[in-house]
């Protein structure tokens, strides 16, 4: 097999969204300590607001993470996110292919579908990888996708160029009994 890449479909707007998400992080972790330091002037409310400018952290990281491009081989798959560092995972450290629970029901998008146009509009569809080897920003994706603390990534048809050949690609090479029962009846 041909090694080939499925990078996001518009690379520049995904560039430059991960610049505007990490800005977004430094200002919440810069912050924290002056919120902490108004709660001991007297305003208790600002611890409060200190706990939840980090907590806000979480989703803004993962977003940094969680539908980077890949790279696929016969070996397996190398994923690079923008602003990360790039991991190599064969296809026998994938634990789990499922589908992705975190997008939007196409009845919840009327907004994109006038946006688009009725025409051009596709539903979100993906599948997700759980690859216990990746790093601990993995694993903020995994949590929000009721995974626990295992970590995953998303492979989607907004964020990923050729989705369809991708997702066939990562079925194929994958070990059938790790993928979800919903997605064996799909095939």
């Amino acid at each position: 097999m041909k090694e080939t890449l499925y990078a996001h479909p518009k690379p520049l707007t995904n560039h430059i969204s991960q610049l505007v998400v990490m800005v977004g992080v430094a200002f919440l972790v810069i912050s924290t300590p002056f919120q902490i330091l108004l709660g001991f002037s007297g305003g208790t409310l600002f611890f409060l607001a200190a706990f939840f400018s980090l907590l806000l952290t979480l989703p803004l990281l993962m977003s940094t993470v969680i539908a980077p491009a890949i790279k696929v081989d016969d070996d397996g798959l190398t994923v690079m996110p923008v602003i990360w560092k790039s991991h190599t995972v064969t296809w026998v450290e994938i634990s789990a292919v499922k589908p992705y629970p975190l997008l939007p029901p196409a009845d919840a998008e009327v907004t994109r579908k006038i946006a688009v146009g009725r025409v051009k509009y596709a539903p979100a569809n993906g599948i997700m990888l759980v690859i216990p080897k990746l790093s601990w920003m993995y694993r903020i994706g995994g949590f929000f996708a009721g995974e626990h603390r295992q970590p995953i990534i998303a492979i989607t048809n907004r964020a990923h160029s050729h989705y369809t050949d991708l997702v066939y690609v990562i079925l194929d090479k994958t070990d059938p009994q790790i993928h979800d029962d919903e997605l064996k009846a799909k095939k």
